[in-house]
């Protein structure tokens, strides 16, 4: 099947002033991706997300207008944009994980397994339940760090981080729990449960890792109580 191909004219780009080093001034730059020394690749073949087409950017000597400078402070202006990225992850995983619930719960209640409905079996019963709770849980995070972002200067970025930790590693886990009620439809290709399982972990890698959200929230966490 052909792969969608990157279409974007313009991008964002965050350049170095000066020198490469980690303390370099930045300054974000739309650039015309018709410029002369720019090449694109084909589209990237990943294993989720299949529907948004991805490739790489090459610039070689590209000369680029002072006027193509956003007025934003750099690397702090970007993280604007990181921010809002944020709360795009964890809806979706607010959405993966209503997902899961539903596909599971049509599942549960009509297929039959030793003689009676799955939706019948504790085990199952506590699966989805728990699904229910963190969906729960995940939406009100979302909404509050969707309130903080809209209040302006890119929001509380702890919150934030929190939204984004909870809801797509939540979203991950019931995926793996979807595809286990599903049994051996679920690992196949025709199931709704196997992509949920690969769009979930794309979202824990997406907008910083959840290794580093973790990371962020526990050093806020100890410098609260110091």
């Amino acid at each position: 099947m052909d792969r969608p191909r990157p279409y974007a004219a313009f991008n964002v780009v965050l350049a170095k002033l000066d020198h490469d080093g980690r303390d370099a001034e930045t300054v974000a730059l739309v650039i015309d991706l018709e410029s002369d020394g720019i090449s694109r690749s084909g589209p990237l073949d990943l294993m989720s997300f299949r529907g948004m087409p991805l490739g790489e950017l090459t610039f070689n000597d590209v000369k680029v207008p002072a006027g193509s400078a956003l007025k934003v402070a750099g690397f702090k202006g970007m993280m604007e944009g990181i921010n809002l990225a944020r709360v795009d992850a964890a809806s979706y995983g607010c959405g993966f994980i209503k997902a899961a619930i539903r596909e599971c719960a049509v599942r549960a209640n009509n297929r039959t397994a030793f003689g009676q409905p799955l939706s019948n079996i504790q085990v199952i019963q506590t699966k989805i339940g728990l699904m229910a709770t963190d969906y729960e849980a995940a939406r009100l995070l979302t909404l509050a760090a969707s309130d903080s972002f809209a209040l302006g200067h890119g929001g509380d970025p702890i919150l934030l981080s929190k939204a984004k930790l909870f809801s797509t590693d939540a979203a991950m886990r019931h995926a793996v729990e979807a595809v286990q009620i599903f049994g051996a439809l679920g690992v196949h290709h025709s199931s709704r449960v196997q992509r949920l399982f690969r769009d979930s972990k794309a979202l824990q890698i997406f907008d910083g890792t959840s290794e580093i959200h973790t990371l962020m929230i526990g050093r806020d966490a100890l410098n609260a109580h110091r």
